[in-house]
């Protein structure tokens, strides 16, 4: 019976890591940021892995790669153009996290960039970033 359960064990890793290395994509943390916003987008684990798994994405350096990407999962551009969503470049990735504004005592405001997973650690992305950009929903074309 051990066997099993190490068997079973081992394979919940497996696919807990595929999750974890989804969510650490552009595509990834861009449909996890939305569905923050977005009620209908939540999946669980197994379902977001076979939903990703069947998806033909475009690539990181397409010049309209949020458009076409949220073509892709569905989402229209009115139910979007209110999310606050930050696009995190480093030299071999990009990331998008949503964040939130706040004001200081002083009056000044101060972003803080919320994790997109579960343990609440930021990506390596996010540590030797090159560029944040906000996401404008505005200037982006209709989709």
């Amino acid at each position: 019976m051990a066997n099993k359960t190490s068997k079973i064990k081992k394979e919940l890793n497996k696919i807990h890591n595929t999750y974890e290395n989804l969510l650490m994509t552009p595509w990834g943390s861009l449909y996890t940021s939305l569905s923050i916003f977005i009620p209908r987008l939540k999946r669980g684990i197994f379902s977001f892995i076979n939903y990703m798994d069947h998806l033909s994405l475009p690539y990181m350096d397409d010049e309209h790669f949020i458009e076409e990407t949220c073509k892709i999962f569905g989402v229209t551009k009115e139910e979007c153009k209110e999310i606050p969503l930050v696009c995190i470049k480093s030299n071999w990735n990009m990331l998008f996290a949503p964040y939130i504004t706040t004001t200081d005592k002083d009056g000044k405001e101060e972003i803080t960039i919320l994790p997109i997973n579960k343990s609440g650690i930021y990506p390596t992305t996010f540590n030797h970033r090159e560029s944040t950009e906000f996401v404008d929903w505005n200037a982006l074309e209709d989709f």
